[in-house]
């Protein structure tokens, strides 16, 4: 899939987030980062159970083969990686200059993606 279709494909939380109150509130509330896994794995698709299994426990591997399977792309220069997310959620986002081939992109998804809602760290 190319970058283009990545930066469109929505959300895997989008399935199960009723309001955007949530993710904007998930970062200081557990209780609700737990609530939006168990919401996940009721789903039962295998991007559903994965993304609540890297909400309870962030581990890399899971992260890197399911990243875009969540809607969440693989830009070029690591500009969302694993390190960029907390506790299963985005918490910051890294804006680069126009020099980086994929920042177009990047800025178009934190714009658009239900993902950066749950963003508290804004860097540029």
């Amino acid at each position: 899939m190319s970058i283009e279709e990545l930066v469109k494909k929505p959300s895997i939380l989008a399935s199960v987030v009723s309001s955007l109150v949530e993710l904007e509130n998930v970062g200081n509330s557990s209780e609700l980062r737990l609530e939006l896994a168990q919401r996940l794995e009721a789903v039962e698709t295998e991007a559903s159970k994965t993304r609540a299994a890297f909400i309870r426990n962030q581990e890399a591997q899971n992260f890197n083969a399911n990243r875009e399977a969540w809607g969440i792309p693989g830009f070029s220069e690591e500009l969302v990686e694993i390190d960029d997310f907390k506790k299963g959620f985005l918490w910051r986002f890294r804006a680069h200059t126009t020099s980086w081939s994929h920042n177009q992109y990047a800025d178009e998804w934190f714009y658009t993606s239900l993902e950066a809602r749950s963003v508290t760290r804004y860097e540029f």
